[in-house]
């Protein structure tokens, strides 16, 4: 299982901190992004014990499925507000 887990943060604020507050959060993201597998381990494997245990398959749809999801979910938001998604989307996507 995965995830995309971001962290934005309103650059008005950010412009307000001080270095050494800008320099916290920035070491507390790059802790979370290191950390993030083990936090997420034992609860990944308590979801997987209870899909088991209802009889849910996982199912490999293919090393192409999860771009198509992702160009998919651009797509949608792009739809709902092309402006403000052109904008944000080249912050979030590499």
């Amino acid at each position: 299982m995965s995830a995309v887990v971001n962290i934005i943060v309103n650059l008005d604020k950010w412009k307000s901190f001080d270095d050494a507050q800008r320099q916290c959060l920035t070491d507390m993201a790059i802790k979370l992004e290191n950390d993030w597998p083990g936090l997420r381990g034992a609860d990944d494997q308590t979801q997987v014990a209870g899909q088991d245990a209802a009889g849910i398959q996982y199912v490999d749809l293919g090393p192409g499925f999860a771009k198509q999801a992702h160009d998919l979910h651009w797509e949608e938001l792009e739809a709902a507000n092309a402006e403000v998604i052109g904008k944000l989307k080249p912050l979030l996507v590499k």
